[in-house]
């Protein structure tokens, strides 16, 4: 660290802002009177026209989503959406900009959707002097332009992919001449079997791929001290936390999984892939949002979903549009692939950077 930055701790840096209250996902509009910004990915996940939410812009200030780790910086008004965003504001003499690259730069361990803010602000900050800050600023800002336009066009890219594989699966999906409509129950039940296995591998939320319906990381046998699930090869897990709706896996194996996780079973002439792609389906997804209960962490009711109206085409037809799916699924993914990795690469080197800067070194 150069000499004159100091080491100051977290608390004694940041104002934590008192929020005006939190939208539910389910109340945002498209409108374009004031920006909500959650803990999701997306600077702006949607809007609101309540000007009872609204924290006023005075100064630029950092979001920090509790359970997601996503950091923001927001200059401009806007309300808070759903649960888990920290609003911090930084004292007089830290540039509020240099603070979001500083909380860029740390790599804090995943604690799955656990809170993160207790680990964060444990974390103690570098305060060069104001001179120097805006200096860094300056530079930083400078480096990511392109690294930044590099990673927008790679991410546009996947979620074109994204587009064209939802398209095709609406379309597929679509009711057709002959085929039957029965209740989800009827086709399907709820494998709730509440048991720990410690020869097992286990599969949480964070596990799970949203899209691809991949694995992200090798399940391990692991000890579990929490509730768990049992599941069996060919069942289909689906995540019943609102945030995670869309996350869904076909099992291949036997294993336990996270009680936030539903162990589905197909009945009957059901093919366990074909309702895997139904879960995939926008239109459902936003179907089974309605039935989330739970003002902290609204989760899916599978009561309700048991009761949804379910066109099942037959067996035949069932395996066709699997088989279609999955050959531009195993395109979209190769395609993902690539420029994952290329934003990966891109994520490194402006790690790499961020930690120059903030070594005293750039």
């Amino acid at each position: 660290m150069k000499e004159g930055w100091k080491m100051n701790p977290f608390t004694s840096c940041i104002l934590k802002v008192a929020k005006k209250g939190e939208i539910k996902s389910s109340e945002y509009n498209n409108g374009s009177k004031y920006p909500i910004v959650s803990q999701d990915n997306q600077l702006i996940c949607g809007y609101t026209d309540n000007f009872d939410y609204v924290y006023k812009f005075e100064k630029p200030v950092v979001i920090f989503g509790d359970h997601t780790r996503v950091v923001k910086y927001v200059d401009f008004d806007f309300a808070v959406g759903a649960d888990g965003v920290k609003i911090l504001k930084p004292i007089v003499d830290l540039n509020a900009r240099f603070f979001y690259f500083f909380l860029k730069s740390i790599d804090m361990t995943s604690k799955g959707y656990a809170r993160h803010f207790r680990f964060l602000k444990e974390i103690p900050i570098p305060v060069p002097p104001l001179p120097e800050q805006n200096r860094l600023v300056e530079k930083l800002d400078k480096l990511f332009f392109h690294l930044d336009a590099l990673q927008r066009n790679a991410q546009h890219a996947i979620d074109d992919a994204k587009e064209l594989f939802q398209s095709k699966l609406e379309q597929l999906m679509t009711p057709k001449e002959g085929w039957e409509v029965k209740k989800l129950g009827e086709v399907c039940e709820y494998y709730k079997v509440q048991e720990k296995h410690d020869d097992l591998p286990y599969i949480g939320m964070e596990n799970i791929g949203s899209f691809t319906g991949s694995l992200i990381d090798k399940p391990q046998m692991q000890e579990v001290v929490s509730s768990t699930f049992a599941f069996k090869k060919g069942q289909v897990l689906f995540g019943r936390l609102r945030p995670y709706l869309g996350k869904v896996f076909l099992a291949d194996f036997n294993g336990q999984c996270s009680t936030e996780i539903f162990p589905i079973q197909t009945k009957g002439d059901m093919l366990p892939k074909f309702l895997f792609y139904w879960f995939l389906n926008k239109d459902n997804i936003n179907r089974i949002n309605k039935t989330c209960r739970g003002a902290r962490m609204p989760r899916a009711n599978m009561n309700d979903l048991l009761l949804f109206d379910f066109p099942l085409p037959h067996l035949h037809e069932q395996n066709s549009i699997v088989s279609e799916l999955d050959s531009l699924s195993n395109q979209i993914k190769h395609l993902q692939s690539n420029f994952t990795r290329q934003l990966a690469s891109i994520e490194e080197l402006k790690q790499s950077i961020l930690h120059e800067a903030f070594e005293g070194n750039l």
